[in-house]
């Protein structure tokens, strides 16, 4: 079977003053299903994290079990750090009947 061609997706939205807000799919195959926000300059060049964002997973027995029923969000709130600050996991809501 021939190995699938994964090129991850990325878009740039320019902001006020010449800044930019970076949105780039995880480029790691197995991570697709998230994405890290991040602050840039004008010519679209990273300068600061923000967010990851992406379906919850857990590793049971070593691999990668997504659940499709839940968000994590990793905040990067301090500006004087790589570190992630906060962590909040959203499941999906549940419709009313």
């Amino acid at each position: 079977m021939a190995e699938s061609t994964y090129t991850p997706v990325e878009v740039t939205i320019p902001l006020a003053g010449g800044r930019t807000l970076l949105i780039q799919q995880n480029p790691d195959p197995e991570y697709r299903n998230e994405v890290f926000i991040s602050y840039g300059d004008e010519d679209g060049v990273w300068k600061q994290d923000l967010l990851v964002v992406g379906q919850r997973y857990d590793y049971p027995d070593r691999e990668i079990v997504w659940n499709p029923k839940a968000l994590i969000i990793h905040v990067y709130g301090d500006s004087e750090t790589d570190n992630i600050t906060n962590t909040f996991i959203i499941d999906e809501r549940k419709e009313e009947e």
